[in-house]
């Protein structure tokens, strides 16, 4: 059983698309740590997560929950976060709060514009996206999956029943919107192409995870591809 500390210290740091960043939760002070780089992941997020400890004065000892990014994305960046959660919290026995990269962006964009729906969808290459459809619960405060996350054509992409006001979020719109706009019964009141996953937006979301106990071990860590067919994308 996990003993949740009456103020936790989370770092959550994700590098599932272009996007590389890293966030630390302080006593309600959020800090972060974004870059949006195509290339070098593996060698950005750890330098990253000690400039923003020594921001904060802290030592990695001090963190008691790790968040990150499990996917989907980016082959290379799925991994690469994991591995580089899995191995802090290896080192200082602490859990992790693993979350869906769509989830994430969905988060950023209720933070950034208030909506309480949110339509995501990242570009998977080879003429696909990866889609999920996710609404604001006030009880955990967090976005939550409406509709199970998939990889999928846009044009066969889908909203949960009655969904008439909503943003959407993610590079697969910049990519494909005519072909999402064509095959959804209604149209997005905003639309954010140019989104990304922020580590940042994980931080509130990881605390309730961890204090409702669903947090894992770092040996536990398992990434979500949603496709078993790989591609070379961005993020390694």
């Amino acid at each position: 059983m996990t003993v949740v500390p009456s103020s936790p210290i989370v770092l959550a740091l994700d590098a599932c698309t272009e996007a590389c960043s890293v966030a630390l939760w302080l006593e309600g002070r959020v800090l972060q740590q974004f870059e949006v780089t195509p290339r070098g992941h593996a060698q950005r997020l750890l330098p990253m997560v000690d400039v923003l400890l020594h921001e904060a004065g802290l030592e990695r000892s001090a963190i008691d929950l790790i968040a990150c990014g499990r996917g989907p994305g980016a082959f290379t960046g799925v991994r690469i976060s994991l591995a580089v959660a899995q191995g802090l919290a290896l080192a200082l026995d602490v859990p992790v709060a693993a979350m869906s990269t769509l989830a994430v962006l969905a988060e950023g964009t209720h933070r950034r514009l208030g909506t309480t729906s949110v339509a995501t969808a990242l570009d998977a290459r080879m003429g696909e996206v990866y889609w999920g459809a996710f609404r604001r619960d006030e009880a955990t405060q967090s976005m939550v999956a409406e509709i199970e996350e998939s990889v999928c054509a846009p044009g066969s992409v889908s909203l949960p029943p009655h969904w008439c006001d909503y943003a959407a979020a993610g590079s697969g719109w910049g990519v494909h919107r005519d072909a999402l706009i064509g095959a959804l019964p209604t149209m997005p009141g905003t639309v954010d192409e140019q989104a990304l996953p922020e580590a940042q937006d994980m931080l509130r979301p990881a605390l309730a995870m961890l204090r409702a106990g669903d947090v894992c071990a770092a040996e536990a860590l398992a990434p979500v591809y949603l496709r078993d067919r790989v591609t070379h994308q961005q993020g390694s």
